[in-house]
C-alpha cells in the first residue's frame, strides 16, 4: 500500500548553527531545540580565523603550518623548548607524523601550557570539551580556556564562551558568552562575529535586534564564516534583510557548497518545495544526500520521504525507514510521526504497534514542546 502524500510530514524549518571550534588537523588552528524556520539551535560548526597578533608581554607559541613529529623537534622538546613541545603535543594529538597517542598529547602539551604556552593551555582546552581523543572533561576545558582566554588568546574566548552558553564546566551564562563573543569579534574572527550575530538574531545574553544580527553576520561573511552567508541568504529571502531573493539563493548556495549542513538541507528544501527555485525532486534528493552527510538529521528526514514515495530517487522503503529512524532517534518529531506509521504498516522494517505507539507519543510530546516555544516567543515579542 502506497502512503499518500498527507500521510507522511515534510521537515520544513530551516535552523541556525552557532559555531564552535573543534580541533583541525593543522596545529595553529584559530578558529536543539528545533524551531521553526530563521530560528536558532546550536549545533557546531568550525572556521579558520586569521591569524592574531599576540599580546605583548606573554607567552604565546605560534607554530609552523607544516609542524609534525619529528626526531629533531622531540629533543628540543625534551630540553624544554616551549614552541617543540607543544609541536610534539599536537602532533600525537592529530597523528601528524606520529600515530595518535592522548596520553603523549596530554604529556607535552601539559607541560608547555604550566609553562606559560598559551597555545597549548588553548589546545587542551579543545581536546577536553569532547571525546574524541581523551575523555570529555568539561571542567578541564574551563581550566585551560578561561587561562588562555585571560593571557589574551581570542580563539579561546570563543570556546570558553561555547562553554558559558551550554553551561557546561561553569554554570549556564549567556550574558557572559555574549560578552567573550564580543570580546573575540573585536579582533575579527570570524567565528565570533558569526556567533554574536547569532546571539542577536535569538535574542540569548542580548535584545533580540535583526539589526544587529544582519551587521555581525555581514562583517562574518567578508571574514569568510560560510554559516554566515547562509544567515543572510535566509534574511533576504524573508525580506528582513536588503538584497533581495536572487542574492539571498547564491549566498544560501554559496554556503551550502561549502560544505555547511543546515545551507544543504535548505537548498533540498526549496527545490522540493519550489519556492524560489524550480521544483526539482532529484537535485533536492542530492543537496539532502549531502546534508545527511555532513550530519543535517533534518536532511535525513526528508530524504527518507523522498525515498519512500520515489521522488527523484529509485523507491526504496527500507532505506526511507533507516534514514526516518536516525532523524527520529535525534529528536526531529516530524520523523518520529513518520516512524511511527512505518512501525504501524511495515514499511521498510516489521508491523510493531508497540513501536508505532512510542513513537506516536514522543511525536506528539515533541511538538507540543515545539508549538509551546514558538507561542512563548511570540507573547514575549508582543
Amino acid at each position: 500500500m502506497r502512503i499518500s502524500v498527507s500521510a507522511l510530514t515534510l521537515v520544513t524549518f530551516l535552523s541556525i548553527s552557532v559555531m564552535a571550534q573543534p580541533p583541525r588537523s593543522d596545529p595553529d588552528r584559530v578558529a536543539n531545540r528545533r524551531t521553526t524556520a530563521f530560528e536558532v539551535p546550536f549545533t557546531n560548526e568550525e572556521l579558520v580565523p586569521p591569524s592574531l597578533t599576540p599580546p605583548q608581554n606573554r607567552i604565546t607559541v605560534r607554530l609552523p603550518a607544516d609542524a609534525g613529529f619529528s626526531s629533531d623537534t622531540l629533543k628540543k622538546a625534551q630540553f624544554g623548548d616551549l614552541v617543540a613541545q607543544t609541536v610534539i603535543g599536537w602532533a600525537y594529538a592529530t597523528g601528524k607524523g606520529v600515530n595518535r597517542d592522548a596520553a603523549q598529547a596530554v604529556r607535552w602539551l601539559q607541560r608547555a601550557a604550566v609553562e606559560g604556552s598559551i597555545t597549548a593551555q588553548f589546545c587542551l582546552g579543545v581536546m577536553y570539551m569532547d571525546d574524541s581523543l581523551v575523555k570529555k572533561d568539561s571542567a578541564e576545558a574551563y581550566r585551560w580556556l578561561s587561562s588562555a582566554a585571560h593571557l589574551g588568546d581570542h580563539r579561546a574566548e570563543v570556546d570558553l564562551a561555547l562553554l558559558y552558553l551550554r553551561g557546561e564546566g561553569v554554570a549556564q551564562d549567556y550574558g557572559r558568552a555574549v560578552q567573550l563573543f564580543q570580546s573575540a569579534a573585536k579582533h575579527k574572527v570570524p567565528a565570533a562575529e558569526y556567533n554574536v550575530g547569532a546571539m542577536y538574531e535569538r535574542g540569548l545574553g542580548v535584545n533580540a535586534s535583526t539589526n544587529e544580527a544582519i551587521k555581525w553576520y555581514t562583517r562574518a561573511s567578508k571574514h569568510g564564516a560560510a554559516p554566515a552567508d547562509f544567515r543572510l541568504g535566509l534574511l533576504m529571502l524573508k525580506g528582513d534583510a536588503e538584497g533581495g531573493a536572487e542574492r539571498g539563493l547564491a549566498l544560501i548556495k554559496t554556503a551550502a557548497e561549502a560544505g555547511i549542513a543546515d545551507a544543504q538541507f535548505a537548498m533540498g528544501l526549496l527545490l522540493q518545495n519550489g519556492d524560489h527555485l524550480q521544483k526539482d525532486y532529484a537535485a533536492a534528493a542530492e543537496w539532502y544526500e549531502r546534508g545527511a552527510a555532513n550530519g543535517s538529521n533534518m536532511a535525513r528526514a526528508n530524504l527518507g520521504h523522498l525515498y519512500e514515495q520515489g521522488w527523484g530517487v529509485q523507491r526504496d522503503l527500507q532505506k526511507a525507514f533507516e534514514l526516518t529512524k536516525i532523524a527520529a532517534e535525534h529528536g526531529v518529531f516530524e520523523a518520529e510521526g513518520n516512524l511511527a506509521i512505518y512501525y504501524e504498516r511495515g514499511l521498510g522494517t516489521a508491523v510493531d504497534h508497540d513501536a508505532a505507539k512510542l513513537w506516536r507519543n514522543r511525536a506528539s510530546r515533541d511538538q507540543n514542546s515545539a508549538v509551546s516555544i514558538r507561542l512563548e516567543k511570540t507573547v514575549a515579542s508582543e
